[in-house]
């Protein structure tokens, strides 16, 4: 079984919520069977750098989703984009402020 967790961040005026993402990808590491598609604009760099972080230093396979910041708010345009794409069993939408274990 293979899941999809579909997160969203914006920290470009809530800075707390990268850290908050850093938290979350951190926890899903541990979770087998999971990869992570992540909404964020593209000039949030706190977002961006986690994302980065992520990707080279983790096993985790993240997915980005670049949205303007009119269509981010609107989770249901992401979170669509993510499912329609995914080849995985579930996909589970969540925000920033949830972490996982196995």
């Amino acid at each position: 079984m293979t899941t999809l967790v579909v997160t969203h961040a914006y920290a470009v005026r809530f800075p707390h919520y990268a850290a908050f993402l850093r938290y979350q990808l951190a926890s899903l590491e541990a979770c087998p069977g999971v990869d992570v598609a992540v909404c964020y604009c593209a000039e949030d760099e706190l977002v961006a750098s986690v994302v980065r972080w992520f990707s080279e230093n983790s096993s985790l396979v993240i997915r980005e989703f670049i949205q303007p910041v009119e269509r981010l708010g609107r989770r249901c345009i992401g979170r669509n984009q993510a499912a329609v794409t995914s080849e995985e069993d579930f996909v589970f939408f969540t925000d920033v402020d949830h972490v996982f274990d196995p």
